[in-house]
Formats: structure tokens, C-alpha cells, sequence
């Protein structure tokens, strides 16, 4: 079985083993950091449930029987009593390079719930409690965008840091007044976010949500907050005092 997706659309074309040519709407894409788990959705009820990944079995359930292949071997999660009540998702744990691709359901012979599967590498920022952190992120923009027109969005753990819509700001819980996006630097590309007087909870993976289908660089930035350079500078005057 193999399938092709027809460029600028959301159909692909699935070949059969029968050599039959099946047209399906391309549910999704989906993005997942290296070594974490991706799920990836399907609610359908079936007795038999086959997963494939660019044409290759990645696991089956029949019979009562399930079975990984063995470039996946101990890293899916499987649940009979979810295909039971209507969930045939895959679930992949330690997510590796080499797992991105197009995943596509055989459902009791039926096939759909394909998605993309993205793996990335975030880049890694490395931060001292107390001081200013620079997330860097660049990306095709207008540069005759108004700024009233600029449009960025941060997400921390998917949930929101800062968008920009509108001219206006929203902030999410705990950065209001503590982080920024230029508008100025929007119409050069540069959709980099700023956080003044970094803390040790704010450590964790940044996205850079861009507008449209326009590529950006990098994908994810881990942000590491190491502790304050003052406190360091007290432990150490305090151990060469005693």
C-alpha cells in the first residue's frame, strides 16, 4: 500500500493491494519534539486495526492479538478497551527521527485518519535566573505589513505566552509586562520573543506560531534557566568563609 499526496491540496492518493486507487482527505499534520510521545488520532470502531507508516506495518490488533513491528517494538501504547469504544488511535513513546512520515489506519480493511507526522529538534537556549532571555525566531513575513497587521503568537507547553494581533497584546498567566514581540522587527522577519528577569519556572519548549503555511527557523527553542548569578556568588563567599 502506498500513498501520494497531490501537492497544494488535502488529497492524497492511497495505491491498494488490490492496485485500486482510493482518493482521501489528509486529516492533519502533526508535530512532536524528539524523544516525546505523539499520538495520532483516529475514532473509528473496528475489530481489526493496522497502522502503517510509508507503506510498512507498524502494528496490528486481530484476533485479539496485538503486534508491533520491530522498528517499533516496545514504544506503542495499545489499549483494547479504547478500540472497543471507539479509538483506534497509535500512540508512539520516544519518538525518533526516523518515526516522521505519513501514518494511515486500515480499519477492518478500510482505510483513512491519515496524518503527517513532524518530528523536531528544538534549539537550546541556556538563560541565568534574573536576566533577559532573547528566543530567537525568523520567518518569511510581508514587509509592507502595517504593523496594525502584525501577527505572532507564543506558546510555552502549548499554552499561551504573548500574541500579537491587531496592533493589540494579550499576554498569558505570569508574563504580562515581563515579555515582548516587535512589531517593528516583524516586517524584517525577526519574530523573536523577549523576556526580561527570567525564572526557573519559565524554563520549558517555546513555539513561534507563524501565520499561514510560511516555514520558520528554529522549529522549538528549549529554554534551560540555570540559577541566579548572585545567589552563586553568595554560596561561594559563604563557603570560603567557613
Amino acid at each position: 500500500m502506498r500513498s501520494l499526496q497531490i501537492p497544494n491540496s488535502n488529497v492524497s492518493v492511497v495505491f491498494c493491494p488490490s492496485g485500486l486507487l482510493a482518493l482521501q482527505s489528509v486529516t492533519s499534520g502533526l508535530t512532536v519534539v524528539l524523544g516525546h510521545t505523539a499520538t495520532i488520532p483516529c475514532n473509528r470502531s473496528c475489530s481489526t486495526v493496522k497502522w502503517f507508516r510509508k507503506e510498512i506495518l507498524v502494528c496490528s490488533f486481530a484476533e485479539g492479538k496485538f503486534m508491533a513491528s520491530p522498528g517499533f517494538k516496545g514504544r506503542i501504547e495499545f489499549s483494547e478497551a479504547n478500540l472497543k469504544q471507539g479509538n483506534a488511535s497509535l500512540t508512539i513513546t520516544d519518538v525518533v527521527y526516523n518515526d516522521r512520515g505519513w501514518y494511515v489506519c486500515s480499519c477492518d480493511g478500510n482505510l483513512g485518519c491519515d496524518h503527517y507526522l513532524e518530528v523536531v529538534i528544538p534549539t537550546s537556549l541556556t538563560v541565568v535566573s534574573g536576566e533577559k532571555a532573547k528566543l530567537p525566531c525568523y520567518a518569511e513575513t510581508d514587509k509592507l505589513t502595517a504593523e496594525s497587521n502584525a501577527n505572532i503568537r507564543w506558546e510555552k507547553d502549548d499554552k499561551l505566552v504573548v500574541k500579537l494581533a491587531h496592533g493589540e497584546m494579550e499576554f498569558g498567566a505570569g508574563f504580562k509586562d515581563r515579555v515582548s514581540v516587535s512589531k517593528e522587527d516583524y516586517n524584517r522577519g525577526d519574530l523573536s520573543l523577549t523576556i526580561d528577569d527570567v525564572r526557573p519556572s519559565e524554563a520549558g519548549l517555546y513555539t513561534c506560531v507563524v501565520p499561514s503555511e510560511k516555514s520558520k527557523q528554529p522549529e522549538i527553542i528549549d529554554l534551560i534557566v540555570k540559577g541566579s548569578s548572585k545567589l552563586q556568588f553568595m554560596f561561594r563567599v559563604e563557603l570560603s568563609t567557613q
